[in-house]
């Protein structure tokens, strides 16, 4: 990673998981849409770095936060904040292009330009 960079790590549950401490006041579907609400909010926001990295608990996440913009890094599992935040962290200093082993060999178009192959 070049001096001068700044990337940002956003940490992206998978919407069916997250704001479940709203179960009480929200229903499943307005808990689903308030996630991906604040997820775009928090992509867009941090375009303000040089670089966005969307770690993401789920295909659907990683999918959206594609189409937002932002590089991803889908999590094998949910594991907390605390190693989705490592795991993200971890790819920024590595410069992302080391996602290759971590790509399947035919990506879907979201993920192609993470890899360097070219998309289609």
């Amino acid at each position: 990673m070049g001096l001068g960079k700044t990337w940002v790590v956003v940490l992206i549950k998978d919407f069916d998981s997250a704001k479940e401490r709203l179960r009480p006041a929200l229903g499943t579907k307005s808990r689903r849409a308030l996630a991906r609400r604040n997820a775009n909010l928090a992509v867009n926001a941090a375009a303000a770095g040089d670089h966005v990295l969307a770690v993401a608990g789920s295909e659907e996440v990683a999918e959206m936060a594609a189409a937002w913009g932002a590089s991803v890094l889908l999590e094998p599992r949910e594991e907390g904040q605390n190693i989705a935040a490592e795991r993200g962290i971890e790819r920024a200093r590595a410069g992302c292009c080391s996602c290759r082993p971590t790509c399947r060999s035919s990506p879907p178009r979201p993920y192609a330009r993470l890899c360097g192959r070219p998309a289609g």
